[in-house]
C-alpha cells in the first residue's frame, strides 16, 4: 500500500487498509486535480462551455451549433485551448471569412463564364446570348433582366435556358411599329392609350406589360420616357 499516498488510504473496520476504497479515493483526487489544472490553464470544463462571439455581419452565415464546428470545439478542448486562445483563433477566422467567401464566389463566377464561353465561343455569340437571357427575364418586369442574369451568373445551365427563351421571343416578335397582327393594336396606339401614362387606370398594368414586352423584343428600338 506504499504506492497510495497516506491521505488517500481508507482503513477497514479491523484497522487494515481497504484497497478498493483507497483506490477509489485516489482516483477521485486525480479527477479533482485534473479539473483544477484545467481551470487554472483557462480551459473550460467542457467543449460546449466555450463562448463564441459571432460578429453581427456574419450572424446569418456562421452557426456555432453546426456539427462541423462542434467537432472543432471538441478538438480544441482536447488540445487544451483556453477561452482566450480560442478567441484569438476565431477572431482571425472571422476576419478572413468574408474574403474567403468572396474568393469562392469569384471562382464560381469564372468557372460559370468559362462554361458559357465553351458553348458560345465567340465574343459576339456570348454577348448576344446574354442579351437574349436578359430579354427573357425582362418579360416579367422592366429593368429586371440585367440584375437577374447577374444574380444567376454562377448557374450556367439556367443562363443557357433563358438565352434560348429570349432568342425565341426575338424570333416571334412582330416588326417594329406593329406590335402584332390579327387586330392587336400597334405600339404607337399602346403608348397613346390613356392607361399607359396613368398608374391609377385599371388597365395600366396590362398596357405597360405589353409595351415592356415589345421593347424587350426590339433591342434597337428606343422606349419613350
Amino acid at each position: 500500500m506504499a504506492a497510495i499516498p497516506s491521505k488517500y488510504r481508507v482503513k477497514a473496520a479491523d484497522g487494515s487498509v481497504d484497497r478498493d476504497a483507497s483506490m477509489a479515493k485516489l482516483a477521485e483526487g486525480y479527477r479533482a486535480l485534473e479539473s483544477r489544472m484545467g481551470s487554472a490553464s483557462g480551459r473550460p470544463a467542457a467543449p460546449d462551455d466555450y463562448v463564441i462571439d459571432v460578429p453581427e455581419e456574419l450572424a446569418g452565415a456562421f452557426d456555432p451549433a453546426a456539427p462541423e464546428f462542434k467537432a472543432f470545439q471538441a478538438e480544441a478542448h482536447e488540445m487544451g485551448f483556453s477561452q482566450k486562445q480560442l478567441d484569438f483563433v476565431m477572431g482571425k477566422y472571422f476576419q478572413e471569412a468574408p474574403r474567403l467567401v468572396a474568393g469562392a464566389q469569384a471562382a464560381d463566377a469564372h468557372a460559370a463564364e468559362a462554361t458559357l464561353r465553351s458553348v458560345w465561343p465567340t465574343e459576339g455569340a456570348f454577348d448576344t446570348n446574354l442579351q437574349n437571357a436578359e430579354r427573357a427575364v425582362a418579360q416579367f418586369g422592366a429593368d429586371l433582366g440585367e440584375s437577374v442574369v447577374r444574380d444567376l451568373q454562377n448557374k450556367p445551365a439556367v443562363i443557357q435556358l433563358l438565352a434560348r427563351i429570349g432568342a425565341q421571343l426575338r424570333e416571334d416578335a412582330p416588326p417594329q411599329g406593329d406590335l402584332g397582327s390579327r387586330g392587336n393594336p400597334g405600339i404607337n396606339e399602346l403608348l397613346a392609350h390613356p392607361a399607359y401614362s396613368n398608374p391609377r387606370h385599371p388597365e395600366h398594368d396590362a398596357i405597360s406589360a405589353r409595351v415592356n414586352a415589345y421593347y424587350a423584343s426590339q433591342p434597337d428600338a428606343s422606349k419613350p420616357i
